[in-house]
């Protein structure tokens, strides 16, 4: 029984690694592209800012 259980737990523990590496992932990402579009502007109209 202890061990089903934790089984599971590790089981829940690796989906969330996972879900928080890709959320982590795709907010580097955003963020990234963010500063891109940014600087884009910037350059563009440097007055705006």
């Amino acid at each position: 029984m202890i061990e089903q259980s934790l089984r599971l737990l590790d089981h829940q523990l690796i989906q969330l690694q996972t879900f928080t590496t890709w959320k982590m992932l795709s907010l580097t990402k955003l963020m990234r592209f963010d500063m891109r579009e940014k600087l884009n502007l910037w350059f563009i109209d440097p007055l705006k800012f």
